[in-house]
């Protein structure tokens, strides 16, 4: 006999045999980890995430491998067109009386956009290394560059750079630590090229034809005396005018 309190509205159908009726509240309940398909798409977008991050860091990579290689190319460049300069350079003319100029007569006025102050004789600008030539002080506002020529043989030069490099690496100070913060050194061809700190200062060395040329300053980077001591051997060689241009670009 049906129970009188349930209306034909209030019947529940009954379950077939091993479902649940609750399954497919459950399956359908917004905001559920376990929702269909929930896991794959999650899985899914971190794989192209993981891809992305990979593909920029591949990138990157490259990017400085390729940076790095055009940097390479240019100094080599670089390089080789400073020797193709060094190779044509020619020495200044004697005077009327035989004599290799000084002073004045071998250190222009002007050197780009640098003026010449003045003129003396002086000793090698590094501590500690006796080797007496020429010398001229430039200036370009308040940036000031030093030149000095050294007439020897290319072994004399030799030994100078020996002894510029122990006492750059080598020098230490009281408490027995290097007497530079900052040092650098380096020498490829008729070029060499230093740098410390403190005090600051910079330096780029040429040989060629007995002639031994130094640059320095206290404020003007490496690269940048390349350019004044290209200026100042353009203006002082009688062939200047026809020597070769050198690539300076990085």
């Amino acid at each position: 006999m049906s129970d009188p309190s349930l209306s034909s509205d209030d019947h529940v159908p009954d379950a077939e045999p091993g479902e649940d009726t609750l399954s497919g509240l459950a399956e359908s309940a917004p905001g559920r980890s376990d929702a269909p398909g929930g896991s794959r798409v999650s899985s899914r977008w971190g794989w192209y995430f993981a891809g992305f991050f990979l593909v920029m860091i591949l990138g990157g990579v490259g990017l400085g491998m390729w940076y790095g290689t055009k940097i390479l190319q240019a100094e080599i460049a670089r390089r080789n067109a400073w020797e193709n300069f060094s190779d044509q350079w020619q020495a200044p003319e004697l005077d009327a009386d035989g004599l290799e100029p000084i002073g004045e007569e071998l250190f222009p006025v002007a050197v780009g956009a640098f003026r010449r102050e003045t003129t003396d004789v002086g000793n090698f600008p590094f501590p500690g290394i006796e080797l007496e030539g020429e010398h001229a002080a430039y200036a370009d506002g308040e940036t000031r560059v030093d030149l000095y020529v050294f007439r020897v043989s290319n072994d004399e030069r030799a030994e100078v750079l020996l002894e510029l490099r122990e006492r750059i690496f080598g020098e230490q100070q009281n408490d027995g630590g290097p007497r530079f913060s900052r040092r650098a050194f380096r020498e490829v061809g008729r070029q060499a090229e230093f740098a410390v700190s403190p005090p600051d200062l910079c330096g780029n060395l040429w040989y060629a034809g007995g002639y031994f040329v130094v640059a320095t300053s206290q404020t003007l980077a490496n690269r940048r005396l390349d350019d004044v001591l290209y200026d100042f051997l353009v203006a002082i060689a009688p062939n200047g005018p026809v020597l070769p241009p050198v690539s300076l670009a990085p």
